[in-house]
């Protein structure tokens, strides 16, 4: 487990990140001056493009960055399925979806710190909601698993990176959180692309339990994206079989339009 505590204040919109080193250009108008040059010749040499737009660049694109550091961080539909409200840190969309798909599948590892931003920004979002900001133990999050043959294959655990990245943000908002990889799978499961609601939910249907002890305080679970909210349940059972409380759910994208469909009126907390 990673625990995070420091004391500051958590920006958001385009000053995010900058002055906790996730992008520290020493001079800003020099940089957006000749970074389409440097990125023209990055194009010329290496083919290099900007994964969020694909034009040419040999890193994520000025663009692209501000595109994703200013998008809405908007509370959600509660869960049917698990009960849970649920924060996002924008739509599985545009320049959005396309680094998610970069940093998890493309080798490019450094935008983990960009998508741990956002995840940051939803987990304060939900923690002001449900008046979890006060003093206690610190929040315990803990990130939906990686299959196994997933691990190996990108060289790293994405989810649990990208919380790690969150957890670091939030200490800089005075928010202690503790990193708590807890969830262990107990059957394989198939790959969730190209299923149904319905049979996301089967394929996930009791496919994790919670390794006891080593949570305290109030508990989230966290992912990269919500589609149908499978993985956000079976990982929310999983917990609460263990014992453990569910406060509610945080992403970094959602494939659906949050906003509007949210249920109204202050969100109760799942109760195990």
């Amino acid at each position: 487990m990673i625990d995070a505590q420091a004391g500051g204040s958590l920006c958001t919109g385009a000053s995010v990140g900058r002055r906790a080193g996730v992008d520290r250009p020493i001079v800003p108008g020099v940089r957006r001056f000749i970074g389409p040059f440097l990125d023209a010749a990055a194009d010329l040499c290496l083919g290099a493009a900007c994964p969020g737009c694909g034009r040419p660049a040999g890193r994520l694109c000025l663009d692209c960055r501000q595109a994703i550091r200013t998008g809405p961080v908007a509370p959600g539909w509660r869960l049917a399925c698990a009960g849970l409200p649920l924060w996002s840190a924008g739509l599985y969309a545009g320049p959005l979806a396309a680094v998610i798909v970069a940093a998890k599948d493309g080798g490019r590892q450094e935008l983990c710190a960009l998508l741990g931003e956002r995840l940051a920004q939803a987990v304060q979002g939900l923690a002001v909601e449900l008046d979890l900001t006060g003093s206690g133990p610190p929040l315990s999050l803990v990130p939906v698993p990686s299959a196994a043959a997933a691990v190996r294959r990108r060289g790293f655990d994405f989810g649990l990176a990208l919380a790690r990245r969150a957890a670091s943000r939030l200490a800089g908002a005075g928010l202690r959180t503790r990193v708590c990889p807890v969830l262990t799978p107990t059957r394989a499961v198939a790959d969730q692309s190209g299923l149904d609601a319905a049979r996301r939910r089967a394929n996930l249907d009791q496919a994790w339990r919670a390794r006891p002890g080593g949570l305290s305080g109030h508990c989230l679970v966290l992912d990269d994206i919500v589609t149908t909210g499978a993985s956000l349940a079976e990982a929310s059972r999983a917990l609460r079989a263990a014992g453990q409380r569910v406060w509610g759910a945080a992403t970094v994208a959602a494939t659906a339009d949050l906003g509007p469909a949210r249920e109204r009126g202050r969100p109760q907390t799942a109760n195990g």
